[in-house]
């Protein structure tokens, strides 16, 4: 079997390439800085250097008749200066890699997309939830949802592509997502704890089921992927203890954050320099986010069976492990090409 793969290079892609490889997948992945292409340890990855915006450079990396293409690649920004290089990445680069697909006769597409395409609710969504992520004040969950918009456009044209929308995902080898939470803690520079409530997932659990979904996913068809719900302050509160830090005592109200939020980005956009915190943030930290992966459990044997605590373990362990690492041999990992 032979898969093609962008996002190979990320938190979530270096994890999908590893059980590829550990199952005897051939792969090819997409790449745009030669500093991040990794050596893995189960195999061989051939790799091309491209862009989702350049689709002639998607006809020259994409093999023909590959037998899935993998779909991670996103711009997850939460800044407002980055909007333009968001959509064109998001949904631009998404209908650029389609067409490519179906140009190239690839068996089945898989395509990442995320719950923050249903937006906020109340309650926990499902696949039949109403998607509310085009009226989102975050650009990233309107991008999402205009992707998987041109992901339906494709299918009707002839591409076998079925949708995962994760949860947020926490593991190993997260370098700009959850992981900041460390670093705040340790840092001491947290302020306040947010309100929001979300929906979590391991990351070895979401690699497996794209696996899965290539295999018994339905062509059209959303999946939600999630795991154990929580409260952002849980979550501080587990770090914290870890790593023998004070947490901050009281939640912040929303329209705090949101106002620091508001302030930060305007100032950002006269310094150029990207917020800590950025609106846009602001409403994601705030809001709760729950899924239900009942649908993917059935129809894709996903497994979500991974406490909190273990993730946050877990990730705790690889980030203590990274932070006692010297820096050269980091560097020099980081340089070595498969």
């Amino acid at each position: 079997m032979h898969a093609f793969v962008t996002g190979a290079t990320g938190f979530l892609g270096q994890h999908l390439v590893e059980h590829l490889l550990l199952q005897g997948w051939q792969v090819s992945a997409l790449f745009r800085d030669d500093s991040k292409t990794y050596q893995y340890t189960h195999g061989h990855i051939h790799w091309s250097k491209g862009e989702l915006s350049d689709i002639g450079s998607l006809r020259a990396a994409m093999p023909r008749s590959v037998d899935a293409v993998f779909h991670l690649a996103s711009d997850t920004s939460t800044w407002s200066l980055d909007h333009r290089r968001q959509y064109q990445t998001n949904v631009l680069g998404t209908q650029n890699l389609a067409k490519v697909a179906l140009e190239k006769n690839a068996i089945r597409f898989i395509h990442t997309s995320s719950i923050s395409i249903y937006g906020f609710h109340d309650g926990s969504v499902d696949e039949h939830s109403e998607k509310r992520g085009i009226d989102s004040p975050v650009a990233y969950y309107r991008t999402k949802y205009l992707a998987e918009e041109v992901i339906r456009e494709y299918v009707k044209k002839g591409l076998d592509a079925v949708i995962l929308n994760p949860a947020a995902i926490i593991g190993p080898k997260d370098t700009h997502n959850w992981v900041r939470l460390f670093n705040y803690i340790n840092d001491g520079t947290l302020s306040g704890i947010p309100p929001g409530r979300k929906s979590f997932c391991f990351v070895e659990d979401v690699a497996k089921a794209h696996i899965q979904a290539f295999i018994h996913g339905r062509c059209g068809e959303n999946y939600i992927l999630s795991g154990p719900s929580a409260s952002i302050q849980d979550l501080y509160h587990w770090v914290a203890q870890q790593l023998d830090k004070k947490p901050p005592p009281h939640i912040t109200p929303s329209w705090l954050l949101k106002c620091s939020g508001f302030i930060q980005t305007l100032l950002s956009h006269m310094t150029r320099k990207e917020p800590r915190l950025s609106l846009e943030t602001a409403y994601i930290i705030c809001a709760n986010v729950t899924g239900d992966c009942d649908k993917a459990q059935r129809e894709l044997q996903y497994k979500n069976q991974t406490s909190l605590e273990d993730m946050l373990q877990r990730t705790l362990d690889w980030w203590l492990s990274e932070r006692e690492q010297p820096k050269v041999t980091k560097a020099k990992k980081e340089k070595r090409a498969a």
